[in-house]
């Protein structure tokens, strides 16, 4: 599988910002798909369970406008600068708001761009 740093479908963001995403359609669970492939590419570590990896690490999903910042236990994570400032770069340039789904929140990315990661994180328990 092909590894794209721009927006697509499905797609998971770095504590540092990188963004990994894919359209492929042959693939059923992209996300576990994705998991896999940055396995394969040595960006992360060997894991039996590698979604779970990243969640545990702080990457966060992405489906479309819809993101994922809780891992499988309901753990929130902390949004770094870097991730908002991907979601705003990559995702913004397809949407207009965010989906936040685990907390239904919706944001809007001209309010995300004014967001430091406390805000966010303040916006997204409340």
């Amino acid at each position: 599988m092909e590894l794209s740093k721009h927006y697509k479908r499905a797609g998971w963001i770095a504590p540092n910002g990188n963004y990994y995403g894919t359209d492929n359609p042959d693939i059923v669970y992209l996300h576990l798909g994705l998991s896999t492939a940055l396995v394969k590419s040595g960006i992360i570590p060997n894991s039996n369970n590698p979604d779970e990896w990243l969640e545990r690490n702080g990457w966060i999903k992405q489906r479309g406008n819809y993101i994922i910042c809780l891992d499988s236990f309901d753990k929130e994570k902390l949004i770094t600068p870097e991730q908002i400032k991907t979601l705003c770069d990559i995702i913004g340039e397809e949407y207009m708001f965010l989906d936040f789904v685990n907390q239904d929140k919706y944001i809007s990315i001209n309010d995300l761009l004014d967001l430091d990661e406390w805000e966010l994180h303040y916006k997204l328990t409340t």
